[in-house]
């Protein structure tokens, strides 16, 4: 086990070496107060909506994602927006994002006038 220091507080991890799995380091209730607050001062979102958390948002079929595997190659080529039909990767951001559900984001222009379902 070694440690490894980032230079933010909040980012310290342990690093197991055989497996390289990250864990994060406990924190006292003092650390874990200062954390939380400066994550609530900076507005900090762990989950902001991007491609890859989108309804459109495709990594291709099983069979291509396979065809891609046997012949050793990576998948990104297969990230797509089925909405505008384009590449793309999961930390793309757009207007026309909508969760799994079909909601949108509040305050998006686009599309207006037209029936979310």
């Amino acid at each position: 086990m070694i440690r490894v220091r980032s230079s933010s507080p909040h980012l310290q991890q342990e690093v197991d070496v055989l497996n390289l799995n990250p864990r994060p380091i406990p924190m006292g209730p003092a650390e874990l107060e200062r954390v939380v607050r400066r994550q609530t001062e900076q507005d900090y979102d762990p989950d902001p909506p991007r491609c890859g958390t989108c309804l459109y948002f495709t990594l291709g079929s099983w069979g291509q994602r396979a065809i891609e595997a046997k012949k050793g190659r990576g998948i990104e080529h297969l990230q797509r927006c089925t909405f505008g039909n384009f590449h793309t990767t999961v930390r793309g951001v757009c207007d026309e994002w909508r969760t799994r559900a079909g909601e949108r984001l509040e305050g998006s222009s686009h599309g207006a006038g037209v029936a979310d379902g």
